[in-house]
């Protein structure tokens, strides 16, 4: 886990003050090194209220998430996808998809 791409994007984010909630349906407590990343229950409580969501690991129960979920959670939805998982979200018009590797307006708005 330590070594893991998602571990180390949230270091990254929380050294530049960026605040890391996250959720893995197969880890329940972090180690102690890794607890200023907050740990929540839920696909729906990690995305709630949040900025930006990143997908570190594709989850098979991660498919199911629909735009209506995206767009109501999250305060500015945008999804940020490794491996094309959440493309089904990339037409929904209410979000901001940008796919790793892949051509896309910038997620950021100036």
């Amino acid at each position: 886990m330590r070594r893991s791409p998602a571990v180390e994007l949230a270091r990254l984010l929380n050294q530049d003050g960026i605040a890391v909630q996250a959720y893995d349906p197969a880890v329940r407590e972090l180690p102690q090194d890794l607890r200023w990343i907050a740990l929540v229950a839920s696909l729906e409580e990690a995305l709630a209220d949040a900025d930006v969501a990143v997908l570190g690991t594709p989850w098979p129960e991660f498919r199911s998430l629909s735009g209506d979920q995206v767009a109501s959670l999250m305060r500015r939805p945008q999804l940020v996808d490794q491996t094309g998982f959440w493309s089904q979200l990339a037409s929904d018009e209410r979000l901001r998809y940008a796919r790793v590797g892949c051509p896309s307006p910038s997620l950021v708005s100036a």
